[in-house]
């Protein structure tokens, strides 16, 4: 990633970088939510005879990192 943000900043010399998102982030998630969706893996043997119910949750930013994004672009 460091590599890319340095290519990037190099072929654009006159964009506009915004490093505070992830500075900021945890305040964020008081006001939009983080989606979370959870899914079952089901039933994984465990031992002699026993069985566990897996269970998988997973988080996206997506919808808070673009709202952030839309209302930064809105105050410059």
């Amino acid at each position: 990633m460091k590599i890319l943000i340095a290519n990037l900043r190099s072929f654009a010399p006159d964009a506009r970088f915004d490093e505070s998102y992830l500075r900021i982030r945890g305040f964020l998630s008081q006001i939009w939510d983080v989606a979370e969706h959870t899914d079952s893996k089901g039933l994984k043997r465990r031992g002699f005879g026993g069985y566990n119910r897996e269970i998988v949750t997973t988080s996206s930013n997506n919808e808070q990192f673009t709202k952030y994004s839309r209302l930064q672009w809105h105050l410059r």
